[in-house]
């Protein structure tokens, strides 16, 4: 149900980029990802997916990389 929202959301929206927060919850997932982490990264379909954990310490960021291989189209839907 998540899975198959998101993908909904990044059509009829036209979302370019996915940002996810992941908690988990046993010691195998504070070493990895969370389960529904992990089934986002296999099935989201047309946009971008970062992942941030919740243990995670903010700091603002100076630079961002975006890697693509230009296979789709990305829309600009921002206002200056």
């Amino acid at each position: 149900m998540l899975i198959s929202a998101i993908n909904e959301l990044i059509i009829t929206e036209k979302v370019d980029f996915v940002l996810k927060g992941s908690k988990g919850k046993t010691t195998l997932e504070k070493i990895c990802i969370g389960s529904n982490s992990f089934n986002v990264i296999k099935k989201i379909k047309g946009a971008a997916l970062l992942i941030i954990p919740v243990e995670l310490e903010y700091k603002v960021a100076r630079k961002i990389a975006f890697a693509t291989y230009f296979k789709r189209t990305y829309y600009n839907n921002y206002q200056a």
